[in-house]
């Protein structure tokens, strides 16, 4: 992040999701780039924790992973009106450079491509269906029931 964002910007490592929670706790940044994969805290409670805090964080979640259970996790999530963004680790510095400076400067809520599909298939699909059910029919298709 420090060489595609250069300039007056502070960048905090946390070593796993509790970290990321208790430095955001602590520090209070105004923006925040994070792993949806994390160690003792997924990313989704990471940012949760964050914006129950200050709902004004601007969030680029930056992932491996284009599915739906993230996806829809994110969604979730999201305070109305907050500024965030999704982008794939496998995007080009270009495009990381373009999500950072929206998100981060702009104030744009920046989805990759292949996230938005998968959102708009999401909608399309499950048009009235709530999250609590949703999360039921995958634990019936898993087999966890």
């Amino acid at each position: 992040v420090e060489q595609l964002w250069p300039g007056d910007v502070e960048v905090i490592e946390a070593g796993d999701g509790e970290d990321a929670i208790n430095l955001a706790a602590e520090r209070e940044p105004p923006h925040v780039v994070l792993d949806l994969q994390l160690p003792k805290a997924t990313g989704i409670e990471v940012a949760r924790a964050i914006w129950s805090r200050r709902a004004g964080t601007h969030i680029l979640f930056w992932s491996n992973f284009a599915d739906e259970a993230y996806v829809r996790g994110v969604a979730r999530i999201v305070p109305p009106g907050s500024v965030y963004g999704y982008v794939l680790k496998s995007a080009t510095e270009e495009g990381m450079r373009s999500a950072l400076r929206g998100v981060f400067r702009e104030g744009h809520c920046i989805i990759d491509r292949e996230i938005r599909g998968i959102q708009h298939r999401v909608q399309d699909r499950f048009e009235g269906i709530t999250d609590g059910e949703y999360e039921s029919l995958i634990d019936i298709a898993l087999g966890l029931t």
